[in-house]
């Protein structure tokens, strides 16, 4: 009984969206977990940006940097003496990318779930040519897609990076089956979860961008599905390059969604509507964030914290 009740709230859900869903209206900007900031100085220091109690920016220039909605935002100077010396700085931000494998999904979003760290350097040691390097590291966390899917990222330079034509096989050793998307308790060994916090598993790729270019802070990443390239529903794509139909499906839905930091996403075969109460209005714009800690604990994934690896950066990546 209850899951006849559970199918019929999702089908009311899905054909409200089908029947009120006007693409004319919708601002893909609503469904963006961050905002754009730069970072104030003042003279002789360091500035530290913190989102909640996590460090994102250290700087000692005007550097442009993203904000999560959701956190509280605390600023602190600390003297810039030889100790803290730095040539330019860096912003840092985390986010959990959640994908469906086909236009026509089950709005799951554990097809292919990845946590996506970006760091941001400036190298001002050459003043004539300064330059900003961005690292992004790919951390693979779940996949519940039974089809062949590749992913990338798109750089705002232009650039393309594929990092692999084989989800499986390259982030996940070609294991068989659904992997971290069934349900577990906090009983449940650490050794039956599939664990990925090493450079065997977590992929980096870096660019050289433009100095002081507040577009460089910008990614777009994606999947492949056989003939369907699947975007996350992301604020400033490139007009050019992106549309509603690479993210937004018939129904409302995203194909795929970012939300800041890490992300208990919904296990195989739950609506993401059922987990969490405000994914409505979310979608409608009406609030700003998903409000990620408000959701159903019974239809989650709610052992993320053993799985995502925040400092990526700090592993033994050699050179």
């Amino acid at each position: 009984m209850k899951k006849i009740f559970l199918l019929l709230i999702i089908a009311i859900f899905s054909a409200s969206c089908i029947s009120n869903f006007d693409f004319n209206s919708f601002d893909i900007s609503n469904l963006d977990p961050y905002i754009e900031k730069t970072a104030p100085i003042k003279q002789d220091t360091i500035t530290i940006i913190m989102a909640d109690s996590i460090e994102i920016c250290r700087t000692t220039v005007p550097l442009n940097y993203l904000f999560p909605k959701d956190a509280i935002e605390t600023i602190k100077y600390i003297p810039n003496d030889a100790k803290n010396y730095m040539n330019g700085g860096y912003d840092t931000y985390h986010f959990t990318a959640c994908f469906e494998d086909t236009k026509m999904g089950d709005n799951d979003y554990n097809d292919f779930v990845c946590f996506i760290t970006t760091i941001k350097t400036q190298d001002l040691s050459n003043w004539r040519n300064p330059k900003v390097t961005m690292t992004v590291y790919v951390q693979p966390l779940a996949l519940g897609a039974t089809k062949k899917l590749q992913f990338g990222i798109d750089f705002p330079n232009g650039n393309r990076w594929l990092a692999t034509n084989d989800v499986r096989r390259d982030f996940f050793d070609s294991t068989i089956g659904f992997i971290n998307t069934f349900p577990v308790t906090w009983s449940t060994p650490l050794s039956s979860l599939f664990l990925t916090k090493d450079i065997n598993h977590i992929m980096r790729h870096s660019i050289i961008l433009p100095f002081g270019s507040s577009s460089s802070q910008r990614i777009n990443p994606f999947i492949i599905s056989g003939n369907d390239t699947i975007y996350l529903a992301l604020e400033k794509h490139n007009d050019e390059s992106f549309d509603y139909y690479y993210m937004i499906g018939h129904s409302g839905y995203p194909y795929g969604i970012a939300i800041d930091g890490s992300f208990h996403y919904p296990y195989e075969f739950t609506n993401i509507a059922t987990c969490y109460p405000k994914f409505t209005n979310w979608l409608e714009g009406k609030n700003n964030n998903i409000s990620k800690n408000n959701y159903v604990s019974s239809n989650v994934f709610l052992r993320i914290e053993d799985l995502v690896l925040y400092n990526p950066n700090q592993l033994n990546w050699g050179k």
